[in-house]
């Protein structure tokens, strides 16, 4: 069985079975309370049936007490207990039924005083049955029927009798005998027994009906009881059987890996595991199988790779013995320098006695070379070059060797020397050999020149150095022998001897002839021949002195190839294009056929030579010219004019198909994506097409109208071809005549500045614009950037452009200064043009000295994809232009090449959230993935975002859940010009034109079956300023979602509820708003809650802490307060 979905199945149903056990606990809990409060509630029924007794019998005993002793205390104690048990007086908190006892022996002790409340509403209050409280008020009423006699006792004591009007106030004489029969009487007697009939009948009445109830809630306790026992038995169980499967899937084959394991590990490469079934532990079982067979494999080509490398070793020490080569390495930290074992030959030095330092080298060196030696390595390590230099040895006896030194020194990335390699070579004997060939040439006057000196028989005589290497031959090779062995071939042979035929009677000869090389290949000469004579006028010697023009001529040749080729592609030139194309229409009318030219122009070529350099640019154009190359015939022409131009020729055309399917071809090849330098680059081709003679029958024509059709296919969108129409020419005059219009644009002061604000999520407050420029044609109107930046940029005027916008937007921010807005910041945009120019620092500095602003209220912009062009020349450039006070911002974020690691080291602000990823933010979960990545990394990072392009309501608010800090887009304002800016500006800042909702504005829709809890959450809610609305059944709460899906703007529910669970509620919810917030309450911990919501995050737009939270029970004030103060 597989493990993972053992473990799964075990660790959900334990999981369920717990919640199972805590729900019952909780009810089992909750039902011995129901008990407790029964028994309290039956005892203080007992109580106060008791009292009601007592308090009849405590008014006899004091009525009675009055009338046998007359002392008044009695009498008071009487209207006193009347006046408790009615209400009238505030009960001691210590009553009890003893209490009149004691008073009436003077034993009372004063007691602190409680609530005023008669004894019948206390009866009210205790929750007893309206049969229970008719009996109890029954025997109150009997009560106070005794209370009537025993007060017209008190009245015949006092001699106070009936006045017709059940008054007793009628003087007469005391009559103790009445009183005694009042009190002593039967009706008395009958009346004090009716008391006690009711109490007794509501003793048995409580007692049955608390019974009962009791017996109720047992009941359903003992069965509570019984089902947690069960699932504790139904847990104990799986936990057994747990065990069991892991012990024996798991563990035991575990403790036969860790036996292979640790015989792999002391060398047993033939250790197995074996067979296991088919569960994970046998999957890794097979993999640990095959990782021993790997180890096994590796072990055995290290141990070969290792021979390997010793008999490399042997082969290089025997060579470096053959060649009286050494190898050297001085490690500069520790001044440690290691030999081969040629060098200690060479040197003659025992390895035993060698102190291993430079030191050490220099002392070997001899005397008067030393300084020498030393100021060579030493400059090579100040100007970080490597060197070659020749020196002597002084052996011990005296000898002197002569050795040749090469060295090259290793920085590390501050700079640093870290260490020197190098070699030396013995080249005695060579030296030898010089000196022996210097001396030869001193004969020959130290010539440069190849001289040979033959006899008059024309047999070499004697040749110097200069013709040994010109030739190959050596002096022994050429002594005696005609000069004819040198040249080339049979013919040249034949040439040569007419040569000394007619020299024969001549005394000097020159001019140009081709020898062969002793080792076959050939070369031009330029000779020179000199007959020398005798007294007798005979030639006795002739001397004959060359040199080799072959170089010279290979160097003309290569600058006439140059002259009509292009050095970056070898394609032809626009010379030699001309000089062909020309040969091709005098072909072509000659043979009334025709030619096609197509002229070819890479889209956006510029903008991968700003972003990524000139050298990709290059490799682009390489591989251009390849593609070209193969996309067309033999005898076609492929030429570059310039730049990113190409031309390409179909001579002898048989019909247009060709041309179409050539055309084709160019597009697809040209259209596929480039592998340059590491960068994916996709490029397109705009063609243009002209044929010969039907657009022109002559060179110059046939081009101008294929370069017009490429412009105008251009303007269809590119990656596209276009065949020419007479139509075009207009076309291009027009774009030529809005590039002349630009060039005079700047000095008659048509370019205007528009400003777009930008809102503070802060604040929501306007805090900055950006700077954006227009041209105010005086012909065409406002004309947009996308039409003409691109003109400028071709045209170089980007530079001039650039730098009126800063200088103008300074001047801007100066005026806004003085006007009041002294906070405000102002953005600008760098072309990548500017950004690399190296004065863009004192140019920023001069503006912001000359407008006298202050730097940090201007912000830079530059895009991501120039900010990776050069990623250490642009940190280089940003802290010049930190270094000024100015803030930096990358535009355009997301749409490059950027990568974190040069993020961090980036010296900039803010990042501007591109407006492809805001515009389906509402929509693309990609997108709002992104967004919400990048806004987090870069708050990580300490940095700023603005997001631009922000369009709709959804958009700024679903920008403001993902605590973007500034937002900029049409949905706020579109760029104005600068009036109406800061008109803007000023109405947006005083709440004019924006209001923020006030908390009490804000629904919230509480959901929760506890009425406690709710309310609780309710009351919360609005003492915090919110409106909340709170139902307690989940299907309520669900139609009024339905009802008005965006009347809400946030949701609290709870995970355990009746009729339909959170899970399932949230499901609906999302199904009729995908965007509200959600705030999920639970009992259980935060974690819990998250692992239990997962699966539904991706598939519900469920973000956490971005539109969904989780809080855990018991809820605290600030806990609520501080989640909803994210979401609103």
């Amino acid at each position: 069985m597989n493990i993972k979905k053992f473990t799964s199945f075990s660790l959900t149903s334990t999981l369920l079975l717990i919640i199972i056990l805590l729900a019952t606990v909780f009810q089992s809990r909750d039902m011995q309370n129901d008990i407790h409060e029964k028994e309290r509630q039956r005892f203080i029924s007992l109580l106060l049936a008791q009292e009601l007794f007592q308090s009849s019998e405590d008014l006899t005993r004091m009525a009675r007490a009055y009338v046998v002793t007359g002392d008044p205390i009695y009498k008071d104690y009487f209207f006193k207990i009347l006046t408790i048990r009615n209400g009238e007086a505030p009960r001691p908190l210590d009553y009890t039924t003893t209490y009149w006892h004691l008073e009436g022996i003077g034993k009372a002790t004063a007691t602190a005083q409680g609530e005023t409340i008669s004894l019948k509403n206390l009866i009210r209050r205790a929750g007893l049955s309206a049969d229970e409280i008719a009996l109890l008020r029954e025997s109150q009423l009997n009560s106070n029927k005794l209370v009537a006699l025993e007060k017209q006792a008190f009245a015949a004591i006092e001699g106070l009798f009936d006045n017709g009007h059940g008054e007793y106030i009628t003087p007469g004489e005391p009559d103790r005998a009445l009183a005694e029969r009042l009190l002593w009487g039967d009706e008395y007697d009958n009346e004090k027994a009716k008391i006690m009939l009711p109490i007794r009948k509501f003793m048995v009445m409580l007692d049955v009906r608390t019974q009962n109830d009791l017996d109720v809630i047992q009941e359903k306790l003992r069965q509570q009881i019984l089902i947690e026992l069960g699932i504790l038995g139904v847990l104990l169980a799986g936990s057994i059987v747990v065990v069991i499967y892991l012990r024996l899937h798991v563990l035991q084959p575990l403790e036969h890996l860790t036996r292979q394991a640790g015989a792999i590990a002391n060398g047993d490469y033939s250790a197995r595991c074996e067979s296991m079934g088919s569960n994970e532990i046998a999957l890794l079982g097979a993999n640990f199988n095959r990782m021993t067979d790997a180890v096994q494999q590796a072990v055995m080509h290290h141990k070969q790779v290792n021979d390997l490398l010793q008999y490399n070793e042997f082969r290089l020490k025997e060579a470096q013995y053959l060649a009286q080569v050494g190898n050297w390495e001085l490690d500069l930290n520790s001044g440690v320098l290691h030999w081969s074992d040629e060098i200690f030959r060479i040197f003659e030095i025992d390895q035993t006695k060698f102190g291993a330092s430079y030191e050490s080298f220099l002392n070997a060196i001899h005397p008067e070379d030393r300084d020498k030696v030393n100021q060579a390595y030493t400059d090579s390590l100040a100007t970080r070059e490597s060197y070659e230099i020749a020196h002597r040895l002084l052996m011990p006896d005296g000898r002197v060797k002569w050795v040749v030194e090469h060295c090259k020194t290793f920085y590390d990335d501050q700079g640093k020397p870290i260490r020197s390699v190098g070699a030396v070579q013995d080249i005695t004997e060579r030296r030898q050999a010089e000196e022996t060939i210097h001396l030869y040439a001193s004969v020959f006057k130290q010539s440069g020149e190849a001289i040979v000196i033959t006899d008059a028989r024309n047999k070499i005589l004697a040749a110097n150095e200069a013709f040994h290497k010109l030739t190959g031959y050596t002096q022994e090779e050429v002594l005696g022998k005609s000069p004819a062995i040198l040249v080339a071939t049979k013919n040249v042979l034949e040439e040569h001897q007419v040569l000394w035929n007619i020299l024969d009677g001549k005394d000097f000869w020159q001019g140009e002839i081709i020898n062969c090389h002793k080792d076959g290949h050939t070369y031009t000469i330029w000779l020179t021949i000199t007959a020398i004579r005798g007294n007798q006028g005979k030639v006795s010697y002739y001397i004959s002195s060359f040199t080799d023009i072959s170089e010279y001529k290979a160097t003309m040749d290569r600058i006439h190839y140059l002259a009509h080729h292009d050095t970056l592609t070898d394609l032809p030139n626009r010379l030699s294009l001309i000089d062909h194309l020309r040969q091709a229409i005098h072909s072509a009318r000659r043979n009334k056929e025709r030619i096609a030219v197509m002229f070819i122009d890479l889209d956006r070529f510029k903008t991968v030579n700003d972003t990524l350099g000139h050298h990709v640019g290059d490799l682009l154009l390489i591989e251009v010219a390849q593609r070209l190359k193969s996309c067309t015939r033999s005898n076609d022409i492929v030429a570059r004019l310039g730049g990113d131009e190409f031309v390409v020729v179909l001579p002898e055309l048989e019909s247009m198909d060709t041309t179409f399917h050539v055309a084709d071809k160019i597009l697809h090849a040209l259209g596929e994506s480039y592998l340059l330098n590491g960068h994916n680059i996709h490029s397109s081709p705009s063609i243009g097409i002209a044929f010969f003679p039907d657009d022109g029958d002559n060179v110059d024509d046939v081009m101008k109208n294929a370069d017009v059709a490429m412009y105008h296919a251009k303007s269809k969108g590119r990656n596209n071809y276009q065949f020419f129409e007479s139509s075009m020419n207009q076309a291009t005059l027009e774009r030529l005549e809005l590039e002349h219009d630009m060039r005079i644009a700047l000095e008659r002061e048509e370019f205007v500045l528009h400003y777009q604000p930008k809102i503070d999520a802060g604040t929501l407050r306007v805090s900055g614009v950006e700077a954006l420029v227009r041209w105010q044609h005086p012909k065409k109107g406002l004309i947009p950037p996308i039409t003409f930046i691109p003109l400028a940029e071709e045209s170089g005027l980007m530079l001039p452009l650039g730098e009126w916008v800063l200088r103008t937007a300074c001047h801007q921010l100066k005026l806004w200064q003085g006007r009041g807005m002294a906070d405000l910041q102002i953005s600008v945009n760098l072309s990548a043009r500017q950004f690399r120019h190296e004065n863009l620092p004192m140019m920023v500095a001069s503006i912001i000295i000359e407008e006298n602003i202050d730097p940090t209220l201007l912000e830079l912009e530059i895009t991501e994809s120039m900010a990776m062009d050069d990623p250490q020349k642009t940190i280089e450039s940003m802290n010049e232009l930190r270094r000024i006070g100015v803030k930096l911002a990358i535009d355009d974020f997301g749409t490059g090449y950027s990568s974190i690691s040069y993020l961090k080291q980036f010296p900039v602000d803010a990042l501007k959230l591109d407006r492809s990823y805001v515009k389906d933010i509402e929509t693309d979960s990609g997108d709002a993935a992104i967004c919400a990545a990048t806004i987090s990394l870069a708050h990580d990072l300490g940095l700023e975002v603005v997001a631009e392009g922000v369009e709709t309501a959804k958009q700024y608010e679903y920008l403001k859940l993902l605590n973007c800090d500034k937002f900029q887009g049409y949905y706020f304002c579109k760029p104005l010009p600068a009036s109406e800016a800061e008109a803007y500006i000023r109405a947006y800042n005083s709440n004019a034109l924006f209001q923020a909702s006030p908390a009490s504005l804000i629904d919230i829709l509480v959901i929760d079956d506890d009425k406690v809890t709710c309310e609780l959450h309710k009351y919360i809610l609005e003492n915090l300023g919110y409106k909340p609305t709170a139902v307690l059944d989940p299907v309520e709460g669900l139609e009024m979602v339905h009802k008005d899906p965006d009347f809400f703007r946030l949701i609290m529910l709870d995970m355990l509820m009746p009729n339909m669970s959170g899970l399932d509620l949230i499901k609906a919810i999302r199904e009729t708003n995908p965007d509200v917030p959600v705030v999920v309450i639970s009992s259980h911990d935060v974690e819990s809650m998250r692992r239990t919501l997962r699966p539904l995050e991706k598939k519900h737009n469920l973000l956490y802490e971005i539109n969904y939270f989780i809080l855990e029970k018991p809820l605290m004030v600030e806990s609520i307060k501080e989640i909803i103060g994210k979401i609103i």
